[in-house]
């Protein structure tokens, strides 16, 4: 009665299941290591997120923010127009933006050299334009990223250098 039914059997079937599950195992740990603990990716991520909301938040609140970069303590935090200076300072003390295995090489702005040490900021208008700026970015294994913060467009460009 079932000679003529095509199918797979009950063991073809786990069979292929099991491979699966092994190809998996030895997959989803590479991809998990790159994707997730990436940390010259997340700090990207990281800027590139608080650098997008100082951008609608100067245009919202209708005042102008700024991005500070300390290249030697490798951390960075952001004031705004109308702190006094006790609270710019209270902000730079209290700055717990630090990037973990990634180094903050340079922040470099149009028509000017670019900082490799010391402190820069980045200034976002309140009519909702950033200051042309490089922020460059590198991880301890040596892979750099540039991210690139154009005036006038709402999005910026991430490069990966060259090895």
């Amino acid at each position: 009665m079932f000679q003529n039914e095509k199918g797979y059997t009950l063991i073809e079937l786990i069979i292929v299941i099991v491979l699966i599950g092994l190809l998996m195992s030895f997959t989803i740990p590479r991809f998990q290591d790159s994707l997730f603990t990436d940390s010259l990716k997340g700090a990207a991520r990281n800027i590139v997120g608080l650098i997008n909301s100082l951008r609608e938040d100067a245009v919202s609140d209708e005042r102008s923010y700024f991005l500070w970069f300390d290249l030697e303590m490798n951390r960075y935090w952001v004031t705004f127009s109308g702190m006094t200076e006790g609270e710019k300072l209270s902000a730079r003390e209290e700055s717990s933006q630090s990037l973990e295995g990634v180094e903050i090489r340079e922040i470099r702005f149009s028509d000017e050299k670019g900082v490799i040490s010391g402190e820069a900021s980045i200034h976002f208008d309140k009519r909702g334009y950033v200051q042309p700026a490089e922020i460059h970015l590198a991880s301890d294994d040596g892979r750099e990223f540039t991210l690139v913060l154009s005036p006038f467009l709402r999005r910026v460009d991430i490069l990966e250098a060259e090895r």
